[in-house]
């Protein structure tokens, strides 16, 4: 699985820098490697009886700074749509920032509700953190 990571980053970067010398791209890659920040997104699901209607697991390749996308939408046009975003910090520990929004039919007012959310928590690596949008 690694290196259909490396494979698609070896590919986006030459897509993009054609004219590296060996050397730069080389470089380059191996200062993504140092840096690349592995996200693990388990989702789930649950109606009020605790039976679980969705699950979903991924695993996504980041950097500081930049966001991972979650979206899930189900069949009563019920819009999930989560951004989290690690920023690595100069000690090792990440600050990890979770902005989700909610959007879903109001049928009182024949038009949509809108609900945000974001929470920041400074975490360890491989710290498991739980997050309600």
């Amino acid at each position: 699985m690694l290196l259909k990571h490396l494979l698609f980053l070896i590919l986006s970067i030459s897509a993009f820098v054609p004219q590296a010398k060996a050397q730069d791209l080389y470089d380059t890659l191996e200062y993504l490697m140092d840096k690349a920040l592995s996200v693990r997104i388990v989702t789930r699901v649950y109606e009020s009886d605790e039976v679980s209607v969705w699950n979903m697991e991924s695993v996504q390749l980041t950097v500081s700074g930049r966001a991972v996308k979650v979206v899930l939408e189900n069949k009563n046009h019920i819009l999930l749509t989560a951004y989290i975003t690690p920023y690595l910090s100069s000690d090792n520990t990440i600050l990890l920032v979770a902005y989700g929004e909610v959007t879903f039919p109001n049928l009182e007012e024949n038009g949509k509700s809108y609900y945000s959310s974001m929470k920041s928590v400074p975490i360890k690596p491989g710290e498991k953190v739980i997050f309600f949008p």
